[in-house]
């Protein structure tokens, strides 16, 4: 029985650039810990590389693909998640100040939770 390629990444076509260096801030997010704001920051600093070295390495034919690159690379680490099909599903909770109980999205305006019945 023939099982066929029913999954296509939306990297799976992208250029290796993007990819390694969106990997890289994912990794140092995701693994190392690193705060959001310094992830983007990150993604930033690899953007910066990109158009440095795009304009001490002019080439004609590169032009097109180079303005792709830049335009495409992401600078925050949100947008690089989503990329990679990192999203996650966030459920939203709410503790109560005085009792630290737990309530779902839909909670009321004040705490009703009886620990002691």
């Amino acid at each position: 029985m023939h099982v066929g390629h029913h999954y296509t990444h939306p990297l799976e076509h992208a250029h290796p650039i993007l990819v390694i260096s969106m990997l890289g801030a994912l990794l140092l997010n995701i693994l190392g810990g690193l705060h959001r704001h310094y992830s983007n920051f990150v993604l930033r600093v690899y953007q910066m590389l990109l158009r440095l070295t795009f304009g001490s390495f002019p080439t004609k034919s590169g032009t097109e693909l180079q303005a792709m690159l830049l335009q495409c690379h992401p600078i925050d680490i949100w947008t690089a998640a989503k990329m990679f099909n990192l999203e996650g599903d966030i459920t939203i909770y709410a503790a109560c100040p005085q009792c630290s109980f737990i309530y779902t999205s839909l909670y009321p305006e004040r705490c009703n939770h009886n620990p002691f019945p």
